[in-house]
């Protein structure tokens, strides 16, 4: 299973989350699962971040332990896509 977190208030605000921001709330979308589900599948569910995702905040974002990657969306695909794009490859790889 997959987990997306888009938050509204960054959509609203057109602001972008930190990536402590981002890996803070991963880790209650973990816990939730672990509290009302189980711990196997809040172990193995894959929590990924779904908004605004550059080529100066990937590394970041990926970097965070709770962050298991990210939906690339329309925003996110711009002439620097290239870029976020080898960051992704580079991060998964190695």
């Amino acid at each position: 299973m997959v987990c997306v977190y888009d938050p509204v208030w960054a959509q609203e605000s057109k602001k972008i989350a930190s990536a402590e921001q981002i890996n803070d709330a991963c880790k209650l979308i973990r816990k939730w699962l672990a509290e009302n589900i189980n711990q196997h599948v809040a172990d193995t569910t894959r929590v990924v971040y779904g908004g605004c995702v550059t080529d100066t905040n990937a590394k970041k974002i990926l970097a965070e332990k709770d962050v298991d990657g990210f939906l690339v969306q329309s925003t996110s695909i711009k002439p620097t896509f290239r870029v976020l794009f080898e960051i992704i490859v580079e991060q998964v790889c190695h």
